[in-house]
């Protein structure tokens, strides 16, 4: 009975670690992308000089990582998990904030005013603006300028501490 057991698990971890290449050569299930700024990693041809200063096997390497089976699936799962457990965000400009709500500190920065450009700066952009306004409405054209507020505008009191 042991022995089915131990064979049953061996099974089990050969089909696991089996079933990104399978993915990869066969594309069994359709994944979808990733979203965000990445950079596609084009394949690499090979010749003797490559392989000799290590640039092919480089190139390859980062080649195959982006193209395992499975990629974008096992992406979003280690950072739902990191998240969820240690929260912790992948996101370069995402932090987090009280009762787990996300801000991008860009927009924490503007809220505080840390970004002003100056008076003077404003006064010319909205000076060029005027003149474009003034423009189109001499063609019979109409102008409007929105202020989109972000998430920042409306809950401050979820921002962290630091």
């Amino acid at each position: 009975m042991e022995t089915k057991i131990k064979k049953g698990l061996l099974l089990f971890i050969v089909v696991i670690l089996l079933l990104p290449l399978l993915q990869h050569s066969f594309s069994i299930i359709v994944s979808g992308p990733l979203n965000g700024l990445y950079a596609e990693v084009p394949d690499t041809a090979f010749s003797l000089k490559k392989w000799l200063n290590g640039s092919y096997q480089h190139q390859k390497e980062l080649y195959l990582n982006e193209k395992t089976g499975f990629r974008p699936d096992m992406v979003r799962l280690n950072n739902q998990i990191d998240f969820s457990l240690f929260d912790k965000c992948h996101s370069g400009w995402t932090i987090l904030g009280r009762n787990h709500v996300l801000f991008q500190w860009p927009y924490i920065r503007a809220y505080y005013g840390s970004d002003f450009v100056g008076y003077d700066t404003v006064f010319e952009k909205t000076r060029k603006l005027n003149a474009i306004q003034d423009t189109l409405g001499r063609l019979g054209k109409s102008l409007i300028v929105v202020y989109a507020p972000s998430k920042a505008d409306f809950y401050p009191e979820y921002f962290p501490d630091d």
